[in-house]
């Protein structure tokens, strides 16, 4: 009778094991279920993007870059051509006219007093400026609109634009390519009689500036 029992016992805690070790898997099975499709597929959709507005993953999402025509429907290209020339204690005194623009690189908003305005053929715009220090004073500036390409300004062309905003120009016959973004810094040159007077020494750089392309709708005039 204690035999008996004894493997009555065994069977019973046996089928206690299966039936827990069932009730897990069976729970575990309702686990992997409980979660809608919809939101499986949308963990593996690169261009998902969660509640704070963050992208989940982006490197396998490859966007081609819209057409120049497109681009430039909404958008503008700004290139700058600046000069600043540094005027020595013995040359004379120079005062030149304030900047008739200004561009925020912060918020790309580009504040415009007396330039043109920009026409929706207009592929953007070249500005020019020069910027006075030492015995001179103050800054000159302007702003040309790009109608076609080449379009030249003073000594500078711009010679192409691609669709990712890359462009070529030259200055000086020297080709220069500048990403979005990115300038280019000549190296100083000094001129010793510079305005005919012997004691008189101006330095001067040039610096060419992509700032790649601009909302239009930031243009303030």
């Amino acid at each position: 009778m204690k035999t008996l029992a004894v493997i009555s016992g065994l069977v019973v805690l046996v089928i206690g094991f299966f039936g827990a070790y069932h009730n897990r898997l069976y729970r575990a099975g309702t686990d992997l279920i409980v979660e809608p499709a919809a939101v499986q597929l949308a963990r593996m959709d690169p261009s998902t993007e969660t509640a704070a507005g963050h992208p989940i993953f982006l490197p396998l999402v490859q966007k081609n870059s819209p057409p120049l025509s497109e681009t430039l429907k909404q958008k503008y290209l700004l290139v700058e051509h600046w000069t600043t020339e540094e005027w020595g204690s013995h040359c004379p005194g120079l005062i030149i006219d304030f900047s008739t623009y200004y561009f925020d690189k912060q918020t790309g908003q580009l504040f415009i007093t007396s330039n043109p305005a920009l026409s929706p053929t207009t592929m953007g715009y070249l500005g020019y400026g020069v910027d006075l220090l030492g015995a001179g004073v103050g800054i000159s500036s302007s702003l040309s609109g790009i109608e076609a390409i080449p379009y030249t300004v003073s000594d500078t062309t711009l010679q192409a634009i691609s669709a990712t905003g890359q462009i070529t120009i030259t200055h000086k016959n020297e080709v220069i390519s500048l990403s979005p973004g990115t300038a280019w810094v000549s190296t100083p040159s000094v001129e010793s009689e510079a305005t005919g007077l012997p004691n008189c020494v101006v330095t001067t750089t040039h610096r060419l500036t992509n700032f790649g392309f601009q909302e239009r709708s930031q243009i303030i005039y």
